[in-house]
């Protein structure tokens, strides 16, 4: 994949620190899953209250999108990772200290702030570094990339909680954040130069320029899939725990267990995707997996009501398998219909997936009942809204 602009990086180099600023969101949530039910004695709050610092992290990672692409935009891309790489983890070394679900959930709101540098600036720099053609090969490794840190999180995290509690996952955040930054102040150059900036940042200009790529139908309605199946994974995320651990009575190893084989589906489906896009076209690939998560969102729903946590299980596995496809299609299309503005449309992809996500999450949270139902519901919900939008999108402009 040659680079569209001169960069003195190695391709190694770059994905390294790619993938660091992409597992930010995948370990910040997915490490300390295990511990929510040891949490709610710990910071004295309900299962909703300890599921909501889940919900409040989408939000921040959503918000917080509004603010790297623009800026990063008019400043190049190394300074606001800097910025935001720091916020998150100075949060992270406070939240080892927190005394309440009240100020954890603070805590969280920040870090997300913070972190959502991560997964926003790693696509503009792939933006700015490759054309056309190789930016769906770009985005099918950055996917498989950040699928990697979902697979080893939780099993992480149960390793570290039971060597220090789940504190300790905070500490280990607080140095990953520390290796991120100097991987990026020492090994990452500035990949937007000078001369496609622009010339200036204004609230009115930011509106203005969100409005013009928002009131694409294509980009928006792209994006929207790509937030359906941010709302399939984190309905995952956020009822998974209470689902296997509190109905089906799994212990923490075997939530592990079954958490990590879902994430490997996804991963698989990422893989698949990856070797796929050699022969088919990410709009024939977009279509069948959207297609497919609604079948499996469905089937879910009915193991929740009436199966056994295996059956369960199997279904999540079919629904979030299909992300790892859905993702990357949906990704390449909708920042591929961009130019000038990729960080600005990165932004706004971001936003609308975390936004999707943080409501789907937040009605998991809400309902939260210890069983796998809301979280069954959410994914299926997630799913149809994937399709519908692929149904109302115009034809002449539709996945082939």
């Amino acid at each position: 994949m040659p680079p569209v602009i001169p960069t003195a990086i190695p391709p190694r180099r770059l994905i390294a620190i790619l993938a660091l600023l992409t597992a930010f969101g995948p370990l910040a949530t997915d490490t300390y899953l295990p511990a929510l039910p040891d949490m709610r004695g710990d910071l004295g709050g309900s299962a909703s209250g300890v599921a909501a610092s889940l919900s409040v992290f989408f939000f921040g990672m959503a918000a917080g999108q509004l603010i790297y692409g623009p800026i990063s935009d008019r400043f190049g891309r190394k300074v606001p990772l800097m910025i935001g790489t720091a916020v998150f983890t100075l949060a992270a070394f406070a939240a080892c200290f927190a005394r309440g679900i009240e100020a954890f959930v603070a805590l969280r709101l920040v870090q997300s702030l913070g972190g959502a540098c991560g997964l926003t600036l790693a696509r503009a720099v792939v933006r700015d570094l490759y054309d056309a053609d190789e930016l769906a090969k770009a985005f099918a490794a950055l996917t498989l990339i950040g699928m990697i840190t979902p697979l080893v999180a939780p099993t992480l995290g149960v390793g570290i909680i039971m060597l220090g509690g789940w504190r300790a996952i905070f500490a280990v955040m607080t140095g990953m954040g520390i290796i991120t930054m100097a991987a990026i102040a020492f090994g990452l150059p500035e990949t937007l130069p000078v001369d496609r900036r622009h010339a200036e940042i204004t609230i009115g200009g930011v509106i203005g320029n969100f409005a013009r790529i928002i009131t694409r139908r294509r980009f928006t309605l792209l994006a929207m899939m790509a937030g359906s199946a941010a709302g399939t994974l984190f309905s995952f995320i956020t009822g998974s725990a209470e689902a296997f651990m509190t109905e089906f009575a799994y212990t923490k190893p075997q939530y592990t267990f079954v958490f990590t084989a879902i994430t490997v589906a996804m991963m698989a489906g990422g893989e698949a995707n990856r070797r796929l896009v050699r022969h088919f076209s990410p709009p024939e690939l977009l279509r069948f997996a959207l297609t497919a998560n609604v079948v499996s969102g469905l089937a879910l729903v009915g193991a929740a009501g009436f199966g056994p946590g295996w059956s369960v299980a199997l279904a999540l596995g079919a629904a979030v398998g299909m992300l790892g496809l859905i993702l990357p299609n949906s990704a390449t299309l909708a920042i591929g219909s961009l130019r000038r503005d990729a960080g600005s449309g990165s932004s706004l992809l971001g936003v609308i997936q975390f936004g999707l996500g943080f409501v789907a999450s937040s009605g998991v949270a809400w309902f939260q009942n210890g069983t796998a139902l809301p979280m069954a519901l959410g994914v299926a919900g997630c799913a149809v809204m994937g399709r519908l939008c692929l149904a109302v999108l115009p034809h002449e402009e539709r996945p082939a």
